[in-house]
Parts: structure tokens; C-alpha cells; sequence
């Protein structure tokens, strides 16, 4: 099965270590708090989504 995470990342125990990546190369606590809640916003909605399928 292919994995959809960047390699060495392995899965989303991941996470905190991609944070702290980009935190070193300059992005921004706000810049990060967007990524964040962004993707939790969009898996959300995709949820959301699928609950209301027929």
C-alpha cells in the first residue's frame, strides 16, 4: 500500500515533528495555527460530507 506521507514521516504520529521542521525554517506560530486548523477544518467537512450521503 502507498503511503501518502512525506518520506520519514511514516504516519501521523509524524505530525509534530513536520511542525517543528517548518517552525525552524521560519514559518510563523500563526502561519502554523493556520496549516493546522485548516486541514482539521477540511477533514471535517469531508466527514460531514460522507455522514450525509443517501
Amino acid at each position: 500500500m502507498k503511503s501518502h506521507f512525506p518520506v520519514g514521516m511514516g504516519d501521523v504520529t509524524g505530525f509534530r515533528t513536520l511542525l517543528d521542521r517548518l517552525r525552524e525554517r521560519g514559518w510563523s506560530a500563526t502561519d502554523l495555527d493556520k496549516l493546522c486548523a485548516d486541514n482539521v477544518l477540511r477533514v471535517l467537512d469531508a466527514a460531514d460530507q460522507v455522514a450525509h450521503r443517501p
